[in-house]
């Protein structure tokens, strides 16, 4: 709970302290540029860098942990990314995704 509070109070903390400084080099608009540049980037890292958890049990996510991140990226952006651009930006609704990780049971993805 600690650590979590910590986190979140920095969170708040270093873009209004450093607001006045960034008014200051870039104007409103540049450091509004600068936050939504940070935003991209954690986004992109987030996509590549962090698998989905959600309904794994602990058994599966030593799996999914174990899956090196070169392959993990590779598939981001050969298997999901085409797949979200089929799905929701051409509205297909027989676009598939196949699954990174051949689990002993069937899961939802």
């Amino acid at each position: 709970m600690t650590l979590t509070l910590i986190g979140t109070a920095m969170c708040f903390f270093t873009p209004e302290n450093s607001k006045a400084h960034l008014e200051a080099a870039f104007t409103i608009e540049g450091a509004f540029g600068f936050y939504a540049g940070l935003n991209v980037l954690c986004f992109c890292l987030i996509f590549c860098l962090l698998p989905e958890t959600k309904k794994r049990t602990l058994e599966e996510l030593d799996y999914v942990f174990g899956v090196p991140t070169g392959t993990f990226i590779r598939y981001q952006f050969t298997k999901v990314v085409p797949y979200f651009v089929r799905r929701y930006c051409l509205f297909d609704k027989s676009a598939h995704l196949e699954p990174l990780y051949q689990l002993d049971h069937n899961t939802t993805n």
